[in-house]
């Protein structure tokens, strides 16, 4: 018997932040430091605490060097209160496409996101 349309949907893997969601990541967590937490950088434990994402998780998000499941991501954007797009992300092995070349892409692919993931 397949497990495949039983149970818990199937976890998005392999999501990794594009350079100007990292950025934008960044921006907000200053803030937040800021508002929050008198100035002082998080640590790693307090990211874990405010988010429940594990350290591990937390270092591939930052790092940006291996991906993670979709859902890591949006959880450690509404933790500082930003939204994660579409653009936001990408997945190892697809590039990144700015919005140049995305002018100059046809409009036969007009009908299909760029950067999504199957839906299970």
């Amino acid at each position: 018997m397949s497990n495949t349309s039983i149970g818990k949907p199937k976890r998005l893997r392999g999501a990794i932040l594009s350079p100007q969601a990292y950025e934008h990541l960044i921006q907000a967590q200053k803030m937040y430091e800021s508002a929050y937490n008198f100035g002082y950088k998080l640590s790693w434990r307090d990211l874990t605490s405010l988010s429940g994402l594990s350290r591990n998780t937390l270092l591939k998000i930052y790092s940006r060097t291996r991906g993670v499941d979709l859902g890591s991501l949006e959880t450690l954007f509404e933790v500082f209160d930003i939204q994660l797009g579409q653009h936001d992300y990408f997945r190892p092995g697809s590039r990144l496409i700015n919005s140049a070349e995305k002018s100059r892409v046809s409009d036969k692919s007009k009908d299909t996101p760029l950067r999504s993931y199957p839906k299970t």
